[in-house]
């Protein structure tokens, strides 16, 4: 009789075992997956060489700046605030300090609906450069200056924090780097 509940005992360890470590795999895979689907979140700009702006009467054609999303999962992220970081002093019209926070945009989902991609135009009354911003407005010096609009675009460099379906605060520093806050 012994023999046999020391069996049983030993059955129910091993099984009882068996479902810790079960669940330990599930909730490392769980974790990895939510760390997985936040590492492929990316934001950057690029210029935009179809910009429509109306001024009241005619659409005008010029450049602009664009911000690009992507996402590997097709979760979406919430309370996404980017800002733009010159990684280096652009001079010339424009005037651009190196470090420099040019622009910031609070998107309160990002990647809604099951898309993991978004084109979305800069605000220009939300740039904070002023020299920029006067720049962006006048629609002439995108013809004039297109080399100019593609240097900016190419020194710009995203910081980005947005906040996960489960709730953590993630940051991805303009080097790329991605960091759990939260």
């Amino acid at each position: 009789m012994i023999d046999e509940v020391n069996a049983l005992s030993t059955v129910a360890i091993a099984l009882a075992t068996l479902v810790a470590t079960k669940t330990t795999w599930n909730m490392a895979n769980i974790e990895k997956n939510r760390e997985n689907a936040s590492n492929g979140v990316h934001v950057w700009v690029t210029p935009d060489h179809f910009f429509f702006m109306a001024d009241g009467s005619d659409a005008i054609t010029h450049r602009g700046l664009i911000l690009n999303a992507q996402g590997s999962s097709s979760m979406p992220i919430f309370d996404a605030k980017v800002d733009l970081i010159a990684d280096s002093a652009i001079s010339g019209s424009v005037g651009i300090s190196k470090g420099e926070t040019v622009y910031t945009h609070i998107f309160p989902v990002l990647f809604d609906h099951e898309k993991n991609t978004g084109r979305h135009s800069i605000e220009i009354e939300k740039v904070r450069n002023k020299t920029l911003r006067n720049f962006l407005e006048n629609p002439n010096n995108y013809e004039n200056n297109k080399e100019l609009c593609d240097d900016v675009a190419t020194h710009l460099r995203v910081r980005l924090t947005f906040q996960d379906v489960h709730g953590n605060v993630w940051e991805r520093n303009e080097k790329g780097k991605l960091k759990r806050k939260s």
